[in-house]
């Protein structure tokens, strides 16, 4: 597996936006586990929710990719 340059320029609070929507992405996926497993329903009619969801916490892994990784291309000496 290849690794990509980190990028030394990184600050914590460049990630304080990211964490908030990691939090909201989490509290997503709880909210449809407890929807399918307390509910009356049937489990299957949540997997819209679930998809979105997962969906959510796609785009966030790639907005946190973005800040920990330098852009390919760059000279590893940036």
């Amino acid at each position: 597996m290849q690794y990509k340059k980190l990028n030394p320029l990184l600050k914590a609070a460049d990630l304080e936006e990211i964490a908030d929507h990691l939090w909201a992405g989490i509290s997503m996926v709880d909210a449809v586990h407890t929807a399918m497993t307390d509910s009356h329903d049937d489990p299957a009619s949540y997997t819209d929710a679930l998809l979105g969801a997962v969906l959510l916490l796609r785009n966030i892994y790639d907005d946190l990719e973005k800040q920990v990784y330098l852009p390919e291309g760059l000279p590893h000496d940036f």
